[in-house]
């Protein structure tokens, strides 16, 4: 089930990355289908709702945060992912949390030594990187 759910979940990644680098927008509905496979994750696991709430509070406080370096679509996708990976094992949101963050903090130096500041980084990039080094660590 696991497998699975890292599986689908890093199709949809990848497709909405290269969709978000070549037209600057995403297909909102690969991010429907991945908070209801969320969700049947939560269910699966019997997470506690206490949990889900706090879990919650914590993603909301991360997009209150990091809301000014990222479109909507990316977002939902940071949502349903710290969402999927506190229903897995609730040590991965942290593994991310600190590859999202360095990720971040490496675009914005590179983006202040190569003076490209009118230019938006996808967040899905981002985001990509840090799933996949969030799976493997």
């Amino acid at each position: 089930m696991i497998t699975t759910y890292y599986f689908l979940s890093l199709i949809m990644l990848i497709y909405n990355t290269f969709k978000d680098i070549k037209t600057r927008e995403i297909d909102e509905r690969y991010n429907y289908f991945a908070f209801g496979a969320t969700f049947m994750l939560l269910a699966y696991f019997k997470t506690s709702i206490i949990f889900i709430f706090a879990l919650s509070f914590l993603t909301g406080l991360i997009i209150f945060i990091t809301k000014r370096f990222m479109a909507l679509g990316d977002l939902q996708a940071l949502t349903w992912i710290l969402l999927g990976f506190g229903a897995i094992e609730q040590f991965k949101i942290v593994k991310f949390l600190i590859a999202f963050t360095m990720l971040l903090v490496i675009t914005l130096i590179t983006k202040k030594f190569i003076k490209r500041e009118q230019e938006e980084t996808p967040g899905y990039i981002l985001i990509l990187g840090s799933y996949i080094i969030t799976i493997f660590w």
